[in-house]
């Protein structure tokens, strides 16, 4: 049976997972070319390679399993014949799906929620009321559905 920490669970594995996947470069997601938007000079990309390492050097080294990103497919994108959870489940709850979204995008990055929600105008109460209300009813339509405990 599905509870809303299992729900909340999967959700912030599946994008930590999906965060740490190495996927291939699409031109038609950058601005329609691999050229870049800016004209730089040879100091502004050795400080960006610089950078670049710095960070690969704090990045941790977690390699996932195959298991773990056809868990992450499930989750986010849907396998045989449904579609990614939030998509599915929550269709007709927008805001629900959107703040449940938000808090496993944030959690999965390592942010404070309750700076996030500062940024964003969001009252950190309310936020973790509504993202509790939407993993709870995540979880009841998942039972409802009959889907197997990952």
């Amino acid at each position: 049976m599905w509870d809303a920490k299992a729900v909340q669970f999967h959700l912030k594995q599946a994008y930590r997972v999906l965060q740490a996947t190495q996927v291939r470069g699409d031109y038609r997601l950058d601005s329609g070319g691999f050229w870049p938007e800016h004209l730089y000079t040879k100091d502004d990309i050795a400080g960006q390679q610089r950078m670049n390492y710095a960070r690969a050097a704090k990045a941790s080294n977690k390699r996932y399993s195959p298991r773990d990103i056809q868990i992450m497919e499930t989750v986010l994108i849907g396998t045989g014949g449904r579609k990614g959870w939030l998509v599915e489940f929550l269709k007709n709850k927008p805001g629900a799906s959107r703040c449940l979204a938000h808090w496993a995008i944030w959690a999965s990055q390592g942010r404070s929620i309750k700076h996030e929600c500062i940024i964003h105008g969001f009252a950190y109460s309310t936020f973790r009321k509504k993202r509790d209300q939407a993993a709870e009813l995540l979880a009841d339509a998942l039972n409802a559905a009959r889907v197997e405990l990952i």
